[in-house]
């Protein structure tokens, strides 16, 4: 019985020894063979390639691309073009015009007859006089915009890009594309985004704080401010507060005399003498860990470690 199963491993183990020969065989056969010219890559540039007939970025083909005359237009590769089309990226640029394109600063172009941003159009944006102002805003003699959205009524002569998110003219502030309804253009300034103010209301990602005082205003940390009146986090007060010993740690946590909170909401349970912060998001007190502000069930926080 012995002897016929020791027989019978052998004869499994010389089996598979013949197998990984032959793999390997077949392997270094493959390995061997060169590649045709069709499955070639030749680079053009860092991103795009060609292979065969076809043109690829970043492996994702550019559809009826024209593998004989495409060139790159630029030394970052987000725009080329053959004899028949523009390209951004692996997006074809409709009705772009190869003979006049051009690009311009990052991520704008234009021909002839139109203005782009990256691949996309910009309607009734004037070629002759578009010009890219600082981060998300651009205009033309008749225009402005923020990427390839017109802003209505904005005055182009007077308009100030302040931000990728704000902007003013001589008649209105912007928040993106909408008019901040009610905000003083002549006081209104960027603080550090998303906040900005006037001489009468602060404002966070294009919405004001209520009651909030711009002359006191202070930005604390991760969210959190306060003016001569109340402690905030975004754009919600922190009901009863205390200013004078309010204090900010990582990770959304604050705290003052009086209660501990997350995320600008008082941790009911939290005990404010032994209260301390780790790394992870994580808190402990004598009687409990938290994270996120919410109690970690069957953690002991005298053994706890994050």
């Amino acid at each position: 019985m012995r002897y016929e199963y020791v027989k019978r491993f052998i004869g499994f183990v010389c089996s598979l020894a013949i197998l990984s020969g032959c793999t390997t065989s077949q392997s270094e056969s493959f390995q061997d063979e060169p590649l045709s010219e069709n499955h070639k890559k030749i680079f053009i540039g860092e991103s795009h390639y060609k292979r065969g007939n076809s043109v690829y970025f970043s492996d994702t083909e550019i559809k009826n691309a024209d593998s004989a005359t495409f060139q790159l237009l630029d030394g970052y590769g987000y725009y080329a073009k053959d004899k028949n089309h523009v390209y951004f990226e692996a997006k074809l640029i409709r009705k772009a015009d190869p003979e006049t394109f051009e690009h311009l600063e990052y991520p704008y172009s234009k021909d002839k007859n139109y203005v782009y941003f990256q691949e996309i159009l910009i309607r009734r944006a004037n070629p002759e006089t578009f010009k890219h102002l600082r981060y998300a805003y651009s205009k033309d003699k008749n225009y402005v915009y923020r990427h390839e959205k017109r802003i209505e009524d904005a005055d182009p002569d007077s308009f100030q890009s302040l931000s990728g998110n704000y902007a003013k003219d001589k008649n209105y502030a912007y928040y993106l594309t909408k008019i901040l309804k009610g905000a003083d253009t002549d006081t209104f300034q960027l603080l550090v985004e998303p906040y900005a103010k006037d001489k009468d209301f602060i404002y966070i990602g294009g919405k004001r704080i209520k009651g909030s005082d711009p002359d006191t205003f202070q930005l604390l940390y991760r969210g959190y401010s306060k003016d001569k009146n109340f402690v905030y986090y975004g754009i919600n007060k922190i009901d009863d507060a205390d200013l004078d010993s309010f204090e900010v740690f990582i990770a959304d946590y604050a705290k003052d005399k009086n209660a501990v909170y997350s995320r600008g909401e008082i941790i009911e349970e939290a005990d404010l003498d032994s209260f301390e912060v780790l790394v992870g998001f994580y808190a402990k007190d004598k009687n409990y860990v938290y994270r996120f502000g919410k109690i970690v069930e069957g953690e002991d926080p005298e053994t706890f470690k994050p």
